[in-house]
């Protein structure tokens, strides 16, 4: 039912990290266009 802490954060933690590096990448790409 639970499963393993580290397993669930895993999975949690990949989740984060794509969200993250897709909204970096968007605030990136909006800085460097508005720069130019």
């Amino acid at each position: 039912m639970f499963g393993p802490v580290y397993l669930d954060f895993g999975i949690y933690g990949l989740l984060f990290a794509t969200l993250l590096g897709l909204f970096s990448r968007s605030i990136y790409k909006g800085c460097f266009s508005v720069a130019n």
